[in-house]
């Protein structure tokens, strides 16, 4: 797939879900073709242009920073071999690719830097501002509690907004944690086995990480979670150390050290052991 290829087909998402004619000259006919409907291309936008969502891949000093609404979205190919970004505001969309015409490595740029940085200021220089993306006639929002997926009460420990194509879209109240007694590790405690007291959900046992040496060592982790039946406290081990005690739904990041490792969880009723290795 060529650049314009991408590029053109970036657009639909902006374009609320119709695919415009490529066009090489001004005189040519205008025409598109619908693809998507407008509330599923404006779903898309509004992730893509959401910089808080950016946040956790990027961080928060991004170079997908601009002064008006715009969507982005970035790739690498494998060996770095390709880098490329295409982004949009209401009204333009930008492609760029950079890389080497006979296929060798990109070397001493990370990712799509340089072609984000491309998009970024050509969209500068075509506008100065931009309207928001608008929302399609009669899709709501409704704050939704994220454990039993129903809409939001003030019992619900857990809530976010998401979007809906028309009210009767919206789901019924969460009566889950309505009942008095319900605890708050009810998603993960679906996760446990017949029987099963405590399990630790992730490294699981046998597991092998890799460090990136091309990355700081603080800034690679792996991502500790267990859950245990009735919201009981766990206390984690680590080597034989203790590294959380009594937690309930603990959610803990292990550094990446090198070597083989254990983990142990345990409750008043139970335990669980994993092996991994860091390499």
């Amino acid at each position: 797939m060529s650049i314009l290829e991408l590029t053109r087909a970036f657009s639909v998402f902006p374009r609320g879900g119709t695919l415009p004619d490529l066009r090489v000259a001004a005189q040519q006919p205008r025409g598109s073709t619908r693809l998507f409907s407008p509330f599923t291309a404006w779903i898309v936008t509004n992730i893509l242009s959401d910089p808080s969502a950016r946040a956790m891949g990027f961080g928060t000093r991004t170079y997908f920073r601009t002064p008006f609404p715009a969507l982005f979205k970035s790739g690498t190919s494998s060996e770095f071999t390709n880098l490329w970004c295409v982004g949009a505001t209401p009204r333009f969309t930008v492609g760029a690719w950079a890389g080497n015409f006979d296929g060798r490595t990109v070397i001493n740029k990370t990712g799509s830097i340089v072609p984000t940085q491309l998009v970024v200021d050509v969209l500068k220089r075509l506008q100065s501002d931009a309207p928001e993306f608008r929302k399609p006639p009669g899709a709501v929002e409704a704050r939704i509690d994220t454990l039993t997926g129903l809409r939001a009460t003030d019992r619900s420990p857990s809530v976010r907004t998401e979007y809906f194509r028309d009210a009767e879209e919206v789901p019924g109240p969460d009566t889950v944690h309505a009942a008095s007694g319900v605890p708050g590790s009810l998603l993960l405690e679906s996760l446990l086995r017949r029987g099963e007291q405590v399990r630790i959900l992730f490294p699981v046992n046998g597991q092998v990480f890799y460090r990136d040496p091309t990355l700081p060592s603080a800034e690679q982790g792996i991502p500790l979670l267990a859950a245990a039946r009735d919201g009981a406290g766990v206390s984690l081990f680590l080597d034989g150390t203790e590294i959380a005690h009594d937690a309930r739904a603990p959610s803990l990041t292990l550094p990446l050290m090198p070597g083989p490792h254990v983990i142990l969880a345990r409750t008043r009723r139970g335990e669980d052991r994993v092996l991994f290795e860091v390499r």
